[in-house]
């Protein structure tokens, strides 16, 4: 890998994922649920660094219920939250449900996302996607923070 940091090489493709190395790594990972009301399971799995990460959620033409509350813009903290987090995703009317996940940390009480080495190694096996997440500082490494999320289909 250059010096080129993964912030700017996003910016020069203008997309949210882009090939290092031979891995395709992501700024932002999208999850279609438009195929209806959606059970998402949220795991922590590891952790290398003291500083606080997390993720950020942000659901389009789609609500998410976690922990009895109504969501569409949101932070899973690493040091605030349990490492199991069950959500339901309720669909709007027609259009495309998405749901976009980034990684994000705290320095100095300031949230960052998208700056420096900042991405995510994600591996996604049927229902299954694993996020491999680098912060923005240092050398890109891919186990700074690692999280799951296992989408299930609501069965009426």
């Amino acid at each position: 890998m250059t010096n080129i940091s993964l912030a700017q090489r996003f910016q020069e493709a203008r997309a949210p994922k882009i090939e290092v190395d031979g891995r395709e790594i992501y700024s932002l990972y999208e999850i279609d649920v438009s195929s209806g009301d959606t059970l998402l399971s949220f795991d922590f799995v590891s952790s290398k660094k003291s500083s606080n990460q997390g993720i950020k959620i942000k659901a389009l033409n789609c609500n998410v219920e976690v922990n009895n509350q109504i969501l569409t813009d949101f932070f899973i903290w690493l040091d605030h939250s349990p490492n199991h987090i069950p959500m339901n995703v309720r669909i709007g009317k027609g259009g495309k449900a998405t749901l976009k996940v980034w990684n994000v940390w705290k320095y100095d009480d300031v949230v960052h996302a998208w700056i420096g080495n900042a991405g995510m190694l994600v591996k996604k096996d049927d229902r299954h996607i694993a996020f491999h997440c680098s912060d923005g500082v240092g050398d890109p490494d891919f186990e700074d923070l690692v999280f799951t999320i296992e989408v299930g289909k609501v069965v009426k």
